[in-house]
């Protein structure tokens, strides 16, 4: 009997069985399980207990070396304090529960490769260590995205990935891109441009705003490249389309007409970062224009009146639809389909 429950009441009439020191495992005495009481003998416990400790009495055993209970990642560094397991030596230990395996933030217990010796017996003389080895947690990932002005992904997104408690830092270049056509709108940075990975995903926006193009220069020279008018400029966004080719462009130029047969090829087009010139090209006109000859003929193309000349400069307009060259003939009619039809009322002098 290595166990004896007693009470307040409790005399011994019999004696006390003898502790069996033999094995080296037991000092002799007996303690109490809870109140920590002993008692140097059987002798000793028989005689002297009264009634005033009860308690659970039990052989008191040699201490047994500690255990210890350990907690490192895979690399053997320590990631938790170490626990403590005392006892008697041959007792049992059991440092399975959870008590011992521990939930330790940002990592994941190693099942594959749990200790041997989480349960066992303490040793009289040799101390026992228990290792755990524990995984990093994998952390949800950070998306950085980039968009223009209207919510419109302008790039493919990066993500990040890594373990809990890592740190992430997208402030740098490598994050924050150069992308054709853009600028980044500094005036609306993300405020979770650095932080830590963790159980949470997390999304981090860049705003861009369209870039400022190097603009259109329209040039206006003659057929020897001397300009022959101030160049025109156009501004706006990259990306932003353009188009020369109306009367704002194509300029009446005196003494020159344009060279409709040399016609840039770039007179439409989008603005990018790059400057781009369109060169129209005018011809020299002769300083007299030809005159032009108003008729009078009937329907047979015989002749009616004396013919009318209008003389001028090269790119001076005429007007043959006035009364003046608009002729009364005796016995005749102008016949108004005629004169529309050879288009003989306004021109310009060629």
């Amino acid at each position: 009997m290595s166990s004896i429950k007693t009470g307040s009441l409790t005399r011994f009439d019999v004696g006390v069985p003898n502790i069996d020191t033999t094995s080296g495992r037991y000092t002799g005495r007996w303690i109490g399980e809870n109140t920590g009481n002993t008692y140097a003998s059987s002798d000793a416990f028989m005689t002297d207990y009264d009634g005033s400790k009860p308690d659970t009495y039990i052989w008191e055993g040699y201490p047994g070396k500690d255990v210890t209970v350990k907690y490192e990642n895979q690399l053997g560094n320590e990631i938790h304090a170490s626990q403590t397991i005392t006892g008697y030596a041959e007792d049992g230990y059991d440092a399975i529960t959870e008590n011992y395996k521990l939930s330790i933030d940002g990592y994941d217990l190693d099942t594959d490769n749990l200790p041997a010796n989480a349960k066992g017996q303490f040793n009289l003389n040799i101390p026992q260590t228990v290792i755990y080895k524990y995984n990093r947690t994998a952390a949800k990932p950070v998306t950085v995205n980039y968009q223009d002005s209207s919510n419109h992904a302008i790039h493919d997104p990066k993500i990040i990935t890594g373990y809990i408690n890592d740190d992430y830092d997208v402030s740098t270049a490598d994050y924050q891109l150069k992308i054709p056509g853009y600028d980044l709108d500094r005036d609306q940075l993300p405020d979770n441009l650095t932080g830590k990975l963790s159980d949470t995903a997390k999304t981090i926006t860049y705003s861009y705003k369209r870039a400022e193009s190097a603009g259109v220069t329209v040039s206006y020279q003659d057929l020897d490249g001397k300009t022959l008018h101030a160049d025109q400029h156009l501004t706006g966004k990259i990306g932003d389309s353009f188009d020369v080719t109306t009367a704002d462009y194509q300029l009446a130029i005196e003494g020159y007409r344009l060279d409709k047969e040399k016609l840039p090829t770039n007179m439409t087009g989008e603005l990018t970062d790059k400057e781009q010139t369109v060169i129209y090209q005018y011809q020299k006109l002769p300083a007299t224009a030809q005159p032009v000859t108003v008729k009078y003929v009937d329907l047979a193309q015989k002749q009616l009146h004396a013919d009318q000349q209008i003389t001028g400069k090269v790119g001076d307009h005429y007007d043959a639809s006035t009364s003046q060259y608009q002729l009364a003939i005796d016995g005749y009619e102008l016949d108004t389909r005629a004169c529309f039809k050879t288009k003989y009322f306004t021109g310009l002098y060629a």
